[in-house]
């Protein structure tokens, strides 16, 4: 008996499409927030400004990565201007063919009644959203890193080729991502009767080139530079300080709160759910897993493995977009393992259910000395209007910008962020160099910092402006 889908499927299919259109629309003018200053908006000036003259960042600018990213954007810059809103069209674009990757693999692990409607909930994660209207690879590493999975189980090795060549170069993770497809690839391709060398070579083809090119971009890097990943001179290096045995269990700490936060802990619930149920059922065996729902298994629990020590063993690299994969390939394994145990009108529901919980994720608002990943959830974007108002307010009353110093996110020649400041606006300083400080609690500043703020014996509150979680200060230093 057909049971009757509770939303159409079409108006499902293109519900994502509309509403990351929307999205995109909405924050077509927005400034470049915080890591996108730098991967995004400085990279691709670098190539635009220098007319791609040079295949290397300078060290102010280089974090390690590949090009590919900023070569792109800086081409699409070339092709169409360098405005905001087409950087922030040249992401859209890679949302919308993200959202056919997923909702083409969803299809090849669920119902037709259910496929559409599990896409959307895995599409509004909220660390997702986010990341879709801040100019971010990280949606272009996703588009490559779910094509990859979808050609792999369809068998088509062109299409596999393509996509780990753009995601073994897209980024240090790219390359990750790719040694975890690897792994999920000769898994679901295993055959114990065909087992020889030849296969695996043959098995492995897709992804040679992908491999050869990424350890060529290393190798090129480390010949001219000397170095691969980070060193100790370059500026994020304090992020890459190894911690010690508190810090590593720290760290496990943060990483379960990043699968946990945004309204995420509404999946591990059903998924402790559903393995409650089954194995309450195990003795009956009442229902089994074929072979692509085990390698997906497989390939989370490689993501965790291969990402686990970059994540845990240094001091800040387990940022919530760091496990963009592991979060949405996390919710195929939570409605595979619910498709096992209840009925496709409840699947629907639960559905519908996540989606609520995922939505109200993003108005999450954690006190002022937690660190927040702002980044990651779009409880962030009134960010934007308060700082042109708090730029504004700055011109009205002459305060000039050589006299304020600010934090992550807003320090630095403020054009490099926005494209129409000034190219002397430029903002730079720590906490107490300069007679006014701009303070906002989206750049996650150390409490010590914050105490120092609120003390009105070493400053003075001028203004602050506020919008929904997101807030702006200005302070002046007061001299004795």
């Amino acid at each position: 008996m057909l049971q009757k889908n509770i939303m159409p499927e079409k108006i499902v299919k293109y519900l994502p499409y509309c509403l990351y259109a929307l999205l995109g629309v909405f924050c077509i003018n927005h400034c470049f927030f915080q890591d996108m200053i730098q991967l995004s908006s400085g990279h691709a000036s670098w190539f635009y400004d220098n007319n791609f003259r040079y295949f290397l960042f300078p060290n102010n600018l280089d974090s390690g990565h590949p090009p590919l990213n900023g070569i792109m954007l800086a081409f699409w810059w070339k092709l169409f201007g360098k405005t905001l809103w087409v950087s922030h069209l040249f992401t859209l674009l890679w949302s919308m063919l993200l959202i056919y990757q997923v909702q083409k693999l969803a299809r090849l692990f669920f119902s037709k009644e259910t496929a559409m409607l599990i896409s959307l909930v895995l599409l509004l994660d909220p660390t997702l959203l986010a990341q879709s209207v801040i100019v971010s690879p990280d949606i272009i590493l996703l588009t490559f890193f779910f094509m990859a999975l979808r050609a792999s189980l369809e068998r088509k090795n062109v299409l596999l080729t393509f996509a780990i060549v753009f995601l073994s170069l897209i980024s240090m993770r790219g390359m990750m991502c790719c040694a975890a497809i690897f792994f999920f690839h000769h898994f679901n391709i295993w055959d114990k009767k065909n087992v020889s060398i030849k296969n695996l070579i043959i098995n492995s083809l897709p992804f040679s080139l992908g491999a050869l090119l990424a350890f060529a971009f290393l190798g090129y890097h480390y010949y001219k530079l000397g170095w691969i990943g980070y060193h100790e001179n370059m500026p994020w290096a304090d992020c890459f300080e190894k911690v010690n045995f508190v810090g590593f269990l720290r760290n496990i700490v943060f990483v379960i709160w990043r699968f946990l936060d945004f309204g995420r802990i509404i999946l591990w619930i059903l998924f402790f759910y559903a393995i409650f149920i089954l194995l309450k059922k195990i003795k009956t065996r009442c229902f089994s897993f074929d072979k692509k729902e085990i390698s997906i298994f497989f390939l989370f629990g490689a993501l965790v493995l291969i990402s686990s020590y970059s994540a845990l063993s240094y001091k800040a690299l387990s940022g919530h977009r760091y496990f963009l994969p592991h979060f949405i390939i996390f919710g195929f394994i939570t409605f595979i393992l619910l498709s096992k145990i209840v009925s496709v009108r409840q699947i629907q529901r639960f559905s519908i259910v996540v989606c609520i919980v995922l939505l109200c994720g993003n108005m999450l608002r954690y006190p002022e000395k937690i660190s927040t990943g702002w980044d990651s959830t779009l409880s962030h974007l009134p960010y934007y209007s308060l700082r042109t108002q708090m730029f504004d307010y700055i011109e009205e009353h002459n305060i000039s910008f050589s006299d304020i110093s600010a934090g992550f996110g807003m320090v630095g020649g403020q054009n490099r962020i926005d494209f129409s400041s000034p190219k002397d606006r430029i903002i730079d300083g720590v906490l107490g160099e300069k007679k006014y400080y701009l303070y906002s609690n989206t750049f996650n500043a150390p409490d010590e910092d914050i105490e120092t703020l609120h003390n009105p014996q070493k400053y003075a509150l001028i203004t602050k402006m506020q919008k929904g979680n997101v807030f702006i200060c200005l302070y002046e230093k007061i001299f004795e």
